[in-house]
């Protein structure tokens, strides 16, 4: 006889896991008779008592301790898996009851025997440990489940299930948590990683890996010492992720403090070095650089032709942001490049979204309306809010305007009933 769990009140759920799970331990089988004790009546009697005492830890124990057996069991259909998990996550909150600090160690343990196995039931494994968050309130035992979760996805490839919770709530997980500074960057970097793994969106789980590394690096704005030191790891990562992009021209963090101290450090001194020529520096700075440190590259997984091709697109940014008309002879000496090279990269800027420019082949000569910074630092952010605030003046006075218009539209229109 198989094994069945039945849908019923939640007082009686808890109950009836110990008679399933002792009904597995049997083989799927009632005992023969109402005298035989079988291992799986013996762990339903224990299972019923320690609830009936409310020693509810101890019985998430043991019933942890079949979880394998339950994994086991399951086939295609996960219907009786899903309620058993189900029904030990909602069994984590009432350990409380006997003592709040149960919940915690209860947590971290249902969680772990969770993530134990990825080879098996990923999916329903994840939910289960989705659901195991969602349950609890405090947020000591949150952070200790998101820890795990996040960990157990990106071991298993499953994070893409999770972006979208990362996305509506990695900005806010230190409030609702409680956590501090450490703690967050920690939970930050852990997202990082799972979504790192592989994914369905790959562009969309990138765009979401440096938000998450750009929010660890702010929070080390307006510190200094050993913990500016400790953000150094994730510094170095966003550089040298930007320096690997094909698609990231602009890059808005090089006055962080964590950026900057990677000047300070002969480990990271050079990759400063690199990045700071491509957002200041030219082609010819580029090619020096390079030659003064040749194992840069290779050592990040970088081939030379690749990062030549994306310093001239950013040199011919940063070229055309202070020269409205380039005529294609400036291009072709600054970026070191063969007089029909010019065009080609031009375009590729333009369909980069990095130049809004109109090229006069005839007049080899190219004029731009817009251009992007290469990198978007202090004095840039003074320079948007000011034209923010003069938008916002002049829609001020639009909307006066239009007040003052229909109070003597109204005035005219009484005038005329009278």
């Amino acid at each position: 006889m198989a094994a069945r769990l039945f849908e019923i009140t939640e007082e009686d759920s808890f109950l009836v896991v110990a008679t399933y799970l002792g009904e597995l331990l049997d083989g799927g089988e009632a005992p023969a008779g109402e005298q035989a004790e079988t291992p799986g009546s013996r762990f339903a009697t224990e299972s019923r008592e320690l609830y009936t005492s409310d020693r509810t830890a101890e019985l998430l124990d043991k019933y942890v301790s079949q979880l394998d057996t339950v994994f086991a069991s399951a086939g295609e259909d996960t219907g009786n898996l899903e309620s058993v998990l189900d029904i030990l996550c909602h069994l984590v909150p009432r350990t409380a009851l006997s003592s709040p600090q149960q919940v915690l160690p209860a947590a971290t343990k249902l969680a772990a025997a969770l993530a134990a196995d990825g080879g098996s039931h990923v999916q329903v494994r994840l939910q289960a440990l989705t659901t195991l968050y969602n349950v609890l309130e405090s947020g000591e035992a949150r952070h200790a489940v998101l820890l795990r979760t996040l960990g157990f996805a990106r071991t298993t490839g499953s994070a893409d299930a999770l972006l979208p919770v990362i996305r509506a709530s990695a900005a806010s997980w230190a409030r609702d948590l409680g956590l501090d500074r450490a703690r967050e960057r920690e939970l930050l970097s852990a997202a990082a990683d799972a979504l790192e793994g592989p994914s369905s969106t790959p562009r969309e789980s990138a765009a979401e890996v440096q938000r998450l590394l750009a929010r660890i690096l702010a929070s080390y704005e307006g510190v200094a010492g050993k913990e500016l030191a400790g953000g150094r790891p994730v510094a170095a990562r966003v550089v040298a992720d930007f320096l690997r992009s094909g698609e990231a021209f602009t890059f808005d963090l090089l006055g962080n403090p964590a950026v900057a101290s990677l000047a300070a450090a002969s480990d990271t001194a050079p990759l400063h070095f690199l990045l700071k020529t491509m957002l200041v520096g030219g082609v010819r700075d580029f090619r020096a650089t390079l030659a003064e440190y040749p194992d840069l590259l290779p050592s990040l997984g970088i081939a030379p032709e690749a990062a030549l091709a994306k310093m001239q697109v950013m040199a011919l940014a940063g070229l055309a942001h202070v020269n409205p008309v380039l005529t294609f002879e400036q291009i072709q000496d600054a970026l070191e490049i063969r007089a029909e090279e010019v065009e080609p990269l031009l375009v590729r800027a333009i369909g980069k979204k990095l130049l809004e420019a109109r090229i006069d082949q005839l007049a080899h000569t190219v004029s731009v309306s817009k251009s992007a910074p290469r990198a978007f630092g202090d004095g840039d952010w003074k320079a948007l809010q000011a034209t923010l605030r003069v938008w916002q003046g002049a829609l001020e006075r639009a909307e006066q305007i239009a007040e003052d218009r229909k109070g003597l539209l109204q005035q005219g229109l009484t005038a005329i009933k009278a």
